[in-house]
Parts: structure tokens; sequence; C-alpha cells
């Protein structure tokens, strides 16, 4: 078979195969006048976010001829040579040669797989019968790669794993008004508690523990050799691993580059602080960590003060580390960081003194919001600590939003002219 009937083959089987599809929240645009891309770190779902955009197309009345959906990681159309573009568009208007007024929609997975995707996509959103969708591995393809190889043609989203309330929604929960009231709740708790463990990567959805924690150690090792190793020739494998364990082991926590220079020194490891920079910036960039500033109106504090570490996953770090009863509280923290930045808010910690707020929003810069998260507040020294840090915040900041985070309670606090929402977590990412 030449390569033109393989093509032919790849995309008539795409038009014709049955999505089992947990809907995503995130929604892609359809028709928007410019490239969409679609990235986020390995696993988390991307793939079936464009199964989803398809359908989509689907409801509103297009046709499936219009669209055509193909995986650069197929072995069939391997290798991948830059005439093979002409042929891949050929063979698709081949298949439907009266595909005219009408827009056509293709969705290009893993295109980084191939030569010279840049200049094809380039010349075919230039096209406005034309609308196309792309995914790229972390390692290999990222925003701002995109948005360079694009030249301005492209919106990037950014994807990762799922939230809480997908989470419910993979294991059939229909999330009821008043849900702390309702027979529901009890169910909705364990469920929780299973997700704050084991993340929302969808493939370990209805796995037993052991097999989770199989997958979530080969996700890891999948991130540490094809996005770290593979992609940044990381000669060091020892020195690289033993950060990234360091990472999810101290996560929620506030991290100094010179301090960790220093711990590695007085181990006897000749190694940089440049190098520690360097390799901990790369697993930022493939999305295994985040880094969140200390806020300060001066730029130069930002960069020079620790910042604190949060894992793309909460599930990771249960596979890495083994130590999720003695981590509640930083696993509740950690969950609040991803929900905050799924909702695409300007996160920051805060410290004054010696009182430290765990999350504080801004908007163009200015603060908004200050989220303190504690696993419970009962104990009489960790309320008081907990209220004094958000009343000093307020106070400095000018900032009224103040809320509690944890893991059950709800109440409100009124103390000095400042009301303080108290509100359990899992109720919270519901809203």
């Amino acid at each position: 078979m030449n390569k033109k009937e393989i093509f032919k083959k790849v995309i008539v089987e795409s038009q014709h195969k049955k999505f089992n599809i947990i809907p995503r929240d995130l929604s892609l645009p359809l028709d928007i006048g410019k490239t969409i891309t679609l990235y986020g770190p390995r696993r988390c779902g991307k793939t079936f976010l464009f199964y989803q955009t398809i359908q989509e197309l689907i409801k509103r009345g297009i046709p499936f001829q219009n669209i055509a959906y193909i995986n650069f990681e197929d072995e069939r159309i391997q290798p991948f040579s830059k005439d093979d573009w002409d042929v891949f568009l050929d063979a698709y208007l081949e298949l439907y040669p009266d595909n005219t007024g009408g827009k056509t929609y293709f969705f290009l997975d893993e295109i980084q797989e191939v030569p010279l995707w840049d200049k094809f996509v380039r010349r075919l959103s230039e096209q406005p019968d034309f609308q196309l969708f792309l995914t790229g591995s972390s390692s290999k393809l990222f925003s701002g790669e995109i948005s360079t190889a694009l030249r301005g043609r492209t919106l990037s989203y950014f994807l990762i794993p799922f939230s809480f309330k997908e989470f419910l929604r993979a294991n059939e929960f229909k999330i009821e008004n008043n849900l702390e009231y309702s027979s529901s709740r009890h169910k909705a708790k364990k469920l929780f508690q299973e997700y704050m463990k084991f993340g929302g990567f969808p493939e370990i959805f209805n796995k037993e523990d052991d097999l989770k924690i199989q997958i979530l150690q080969g996700y890891f090792d999948l991130i540490f050799y094809k996005d770290i190793v593979e992609r940044y020739k990381i000669r060091n494998f020892t020195l690289m691993k033993n950060i990234m364990r360091y990472l999810l082991t101290h996560f929620s926590s506030t991290f100094s580059f010179t301090s960790y220079y220093n711990f590695l020194k007085s181990s006897g490891s000749k190694i940089g602080k440049d190098t520690i920079f360097e390799y901990i910036s790369c697993l930022e960039e493939v999305n295994f960590i985040k880094l969140v500033p200390l806020f300060d109106y001066s730029l130069k504090k930002q960069t020079v003060n620790p910042k604190k570490i949060y894992c793309i996953d909460t599930g990771l770090v249960t596979a890495a580390s083994f130590q999720f009863s003695e981590n509640r509280g930083r696993y509740l923290e950690n969950m609040v960081f991803l929900e905050l930045l799924r909702k695409g808010k300007e996160i920051y910690y805060f410290k004054i003194d010696n009182n430290e707020v765990d999350f504080l929003i801004t908007k163009k810069g200015r603060p908004e919001q200050l989220i303190q998260v504690s696993d419970n507040i009962e104990d009489k020294k960790t309320k008081e600590r907990e209220i004094h840090a958000l009343m000093t915040a307020s106070k400095e900041l000018n900032i009224k939003n103040c809320l509690i985070l944890t893991d059950g309670q709800k109440f409100d606090i009124h103390e000095d002219g400042l009301k303080i929402n108290v509100l359990p977590l899992w109720k919270w990412l519901l809203e």
C-alpha cells in the first residue's frame, strides 16, 4: 500500500472511531481564525479533549467528512518526509473532492514528530477553508515554541489532569445542590480522599491502588527519560532524579536554590549552583512542577526570595514519596494551587514578619484575595496562627476577601472588622 492510501485509511478510521469521553471543563474555540494549540503534561488527556471537540463539531452539524484526525506517532505513516505533507493533503482531498464551500477541521496530534510541521501549518492557516488544532508532547513542543514557530497565528490552551469536578464526573457522581446536606455527601467525601491521594490522571481511574501507584511511577520515569533526559541531553542522571524526588517530598513548601546548593555541597556533591537552577527550570518547563514567587511590589525581591514548590498532580507525590498520611495539609494546599492554575489566576504567596499566607491572588498585579489552607483549625493555636496571618496581610495589602480552606469545616470568623470565610476544600472545588 502506497503512502497516499495509508493516509486515506488513517483518515477514514478516525472519522468512524467511537469515543468514550469524560467531558472536560476546558472547551476549545471552534471557529476563531487562528490555529488552536493544546499543550500540557503527558497523559493528562489532550487527545481525548480533541475527541470531545470533534463531537462538539458534529453536534453543530459539521459533516464527519469535513473533520480529520491524525496522530503522527502512528507507525503506519512513519517515516514521514517533508513531501508527505502534500501527500496527506492530496489523500484527504481525493477522499472528499466535493467538499467545497465548507470549512475543513484538521486535528494534528503529536505534530512535533514530523519535519516542517510549522511551515505546513502556516500554509494552511492562511487559507480560510481550514481550521487547525495541534497538540505536542511536553518533551519537544511548548507553548512559547509553538507561538514562535507560527509567528502569532496560534492561540494556546494549557491542560492539566482532571479537576475534582471532572473526577466526580468520571465516577458518574451527580453533583447536587446543597451537596453537604444530601445523602450523597459521604460518597463525595470518600471520592475526595481518593482524588487527593492519587490525583487526576485519567488512566488511573477505577484501578486498584497498587496499580495506580505502578502507573504513576511509570509516568515519573517517562517524564524523567523522555521530557528531561532526551530533550535537554542531561548527563547527570543521578542528580536530576534526586532533584525530582527532593522537590516532590518538599511539595507545598518554600524552596531556596542557595540552601539546596549548600545542602548538596555539604553532602560532598561538586555540582554548581547554575546547574541546579538549570535543572529545576527544565522541570518547570515540562510542567512537572510549578514555582510560585513571593508577592512584593519590587520585582527584584520577588526574584531573590525563595519560591514555593507545587507538583502538577498529587498522585505523582504519592507515587514518589509514600508519605500521604503525614502530609494531608500539604496535599490540600497543592490541590488549591492546581485549581487556581486551572482558573488562570495570578498566584503568589505572601509573607510579612513571621506571618505567611499560602496564596495571594492578584488581578493585573493588584492584590485581590488571600487564601490559607489547613488540614483543620480545631486546634486553638493553629486557628490563631491562621487568623493572625490573614489579618496582618489584610491590613498590609488592604484586602477584605479572605478565605480559609480546610478538610471539612465550614463557618465564618469575624475578627476586628474582618470577615474570614472557612470552607471545606471539596466544596470550594465544586463552586
